[in-house]
């Protein structure tokens, strides 16, 4: 709930170097940083290269040992299909499903933001993470955008969101266009129907299609 449990790891937010490191595999850096101010003060005797060799080749033991993400997944530099579709478009970009639900996408939509350079409204956590910023959570809780995340959910949107409201307040929040991955997880299944039929209720249905994407633009004079 809200009442704050304060752990062993809790000092860590507080301190500004170290703060970021909540994830196992950024401790890692740390721990590699430390092996090598100690080696800068080992006498000169000492066979550095060796020690240097020793050490390095502990830490990757115990990453592996430790840490259920490694090895590190291999990602393809070339941009997808979904950052070309995305690239045609201008502007502030909402994509969807979110990142959790019955019907949810992976993290793709973060490396594609690379190639098609466009501002994302949502991030790569579901908005109700604890990891998710402050800003991210209050938007997410906006009623156009609580409906639209409950989609993925199996929620029934409130008969009062026609899509013309929805759109005219996604345009006054600086969205220019939605876009619908219907490639995302879920849709092979019943729910995928599901939840194109709750998107359509809060979207309408006037869209171009820029496969994977159903793209709807949010501005009255694109409709």
């Amino acid at each position: 709930g809200s009442v704050p449990l304060p752990g062993p790891f809790a000092i860590l937010a507080k301190l500004p170097v170290v703060r970021r490191l909540w994830w196992p595999d950024r401790a890692m850096v740390l721990a590699a940083g430390g092996a090598v101010r100690l080696l800068e003060h080992l006498p000169a005797r000492w066979p550095r290269p060796l020690l240097a060799a020793a050490c390095g080749a502990t830490l990757l033991v115990e990453a592996f040992l430790g840490l259920s993400n490694l090895p590190l997944p291999v990602t393809s530099g070339v941009p997808s299909k979904g950052a070309l579709a995305l690239a045609q478009g201008h502007g502030p970009l909402l994509v969807l499903p979110g990142m959790s639900g019955l019907i949810h996408r992976d993290p793709q939509m973060l490396l594609d933001q690379v190639w098609h350079g466009r501002p994302l409204v949502n991030g790569p956590m579901p908005p109700d993470s604890a990891t998710a910023p402050r800003a991210y959570r209050e938007v997410s809780r906006l009623p156009v955008m609580a409906a639209l995340y409950g989609c993925g959910q199996g929620m029934t949107p409130r008969s009062e969101l026609s899509p013309e409201l929805v759109l005219d307040r996604l345009n006054s929040m600086g969205v220019t266009e939605v876009a619908v991955d219907t490639a995302a997880t879920g849709f092979a299944s019943d729910q995928g129907a599901t939840y194109l039929r709750c998107i359509e209720t809060l979207l309408g249905q006037t869209y171009t299609q820029r496969p994977p994407y159903r793209v709807y633009a949010t501005a009255r004079s694109a409709q």
